[in-house]
C-alpha cells in the first residue's frame, strides 16, 4: 500500500502529516488506485502517484512470496479509495 496526501487529508494532530489517498503497488512500478469518481479505478506510474511531495509512506500487508488478492463483490461499487479501504477492513 502506498499512502499520499490527497484532496482530503485525514489526520490526528497535524494536518500536514495527513493521508488522503492510498493505492496498491502492483510490483511493476505502478499503483492501482481510485483516481476520482469520474475516472474510477486506474493504474498510474508510481512516480506520478507520489509526485508533488505528496508521499506519506508505504506498508506491506503480505509477506513475500505470499500473494494478496482483492476481489470486490459484484454487488459492491468501487469508486474511491475509501471504498477499497472499507472492503479490505471488512475482510480482515
Amino acid at each position: 500500500m502506498v499512502f499520499t496526501s490527497g484532496r482530503i487529508n485525514y489526520y490526528e494532530t497535524n494536518r500536514g502529516d495527513g493521508v488522503g489517498h492510498v493505492g496498491i503497488f502492483s510490483g511493476e512500478d505502478s499503483v492501482v488506485h481510485a483516481a476520482n469518481s469520474k475516472i474510477g479505478i486506474t493504474e498510474s506510474p508510481l512516480e506520478s502517484f507520489i509526485s508533488n511531495n505528496t508521499f506519506r509512506g508505504v506498508r506491506r500487508y503480505a509477506k513475500k512470496p505470499d500473494t494478496l488478492t482483492l476481489e470486490t463483490p459484484s454487488t459492491r461499487e468501487v469508486e474511491t479509495s475509501d471504498d477499497i479501504k472499507w472492503i479490505i477492513l471488512q475482510t480482515l
